[in-house]
């Protein structure tokens, strides 16, 4: 399992959406409305990344909880970021 990263951005035209991104997989993000929708695009994102690299015979990144030396640490957790109280929560998958 990646990690993912989620921060809230401010639009020009003065709306809110969510940038999502695995920091294991360079340039990989995905971007919605909600955290939901960014979830989503980067999941779909994430997909077609991997896909690529495997027809490109590129080697495929391993996620952060599974590179050598990490044995298991917790760089696995998932967080979103409460836009309204600025605080970090636990990410929730649906």
């Amino acid at each position: 399992m990646y990690s993912v990263r989620i921060a809230q951005d401010e639009l020009t035209t003065g709306g809110i959406c969510y940038m999502a991104e695995h920091p294991e997989l360079l340039a990989c993000q995905g971007s919605g409305k909600t955290i939901a929708e960014a979830q989503a695009d980067l999941d779909e994102a994430r997909q077609g990344y991997l896909a690529s690299l495997r027809e490109d015979c590129l080697p495929i990144p391993a996620p952060f909880c599974q590179r050598e030396g990490t044995q298991g640490a917790a760089l696995s957790v998932l967080l979103a970021l409460d836009g309204c109280r600025g605080r970090l929560m636990p990410w929730q998958a649906d």
